[in-house]
């Protein structure tokens, strides 16, 4: 019975290991040139959204500003017409006018109050575009107004200039980033026919008593 139906024994067992990378190949380097060129990338792609926002917004700015200019003209041109048309009404019914020249001078106020309308169009879909644009709700209404001039300073030097244009190119700054990516990205793979080459030790005691156990190590 001692055989077949034995009875249970009790086993203790610890271990403690410490590893070490010791040589790679170049994997991890790789993988931390790789993680930052993707970064890069990313950051890159945050710039030139942030500037193609800049330049729509701006854009849209002075499409606005120069129809609300347009409208006031066309309406000043309009006023102008209908008091030429009613003046050239008043000059047919005394008879020294023509029938012509007051539906000459008719067509040209329509044409007066078709250059309001379209303005008035336009400076709406641009007022909705700079809602978009900066997070506004679309229906707000307002007026844009001419910003006060600037006093311009003297330019830098043409090299200054074009330094300072490349150091602030997206695309430049994608292409770069480009580039290091393709580079890491080619040593990793050189890396994987390197073989790697670690450090590794363990201690272990294991028995049936707790107090009762043998130990052993391993380098």
């Amino acid at each position: 019975a001692a055989l077949n139906q034995p009875d249970s024994l009790a086993y203790f067992h610890a271990t403690t290991s410490v590893e070490h990378l010791v040589f790679d190949g170049g994997r991890r380097s790789a993988s931390v040139a790789i993680a930052r060129a993707r970064h890069d990338l990313a950051d890159t792609g945050t710039r030139e959204a942030a500037l193609a926002l800049v330049r729509d917004v701006t854009e849209a700015f002075g499409r606005l500003v120069t129809a609300q200019a347009t409208r006031q003209s066309a309406a000043a041109a309009l006023d102008a017409a209908r008091e030429d048309l009613a003046r050239a009404a008043r000059r047919r019914d005394a008879g020294v006018a023509t029938e012509a020249d007051v539906l000459a001078l008719a067509v040209h106020a329509a044409d007066m109050e078709q250059r309001v309308i379209r303005a008035d169009g336009e400076a709406a879909i641009l007022r909705a575009s700079l809602n978009r644009l900066t997070g506004a709700p679309i229906p707000r209404e307002f007026v844009a107004e001419e910003p006060a001039a600037v006093v311009e300073e003297p330019l830098p030097t043409l090299p200054a200039l074009v330094a300072e244009a490349d150091r602030n190119r997206p695309d430049l700054a994608r292409a770069r980033a480009a580039e290091r990516l393709a580079d890491a990205s080619t040593a990793a793979a050189r890396a994987a026919f390197v073989p790697t080459i670690g450090a590794q030790a363990a201690f272990d005691v294991s028995g049936l008593r707790l107090s009762e156990r043998a130990s052993n190590w391993i380098v």
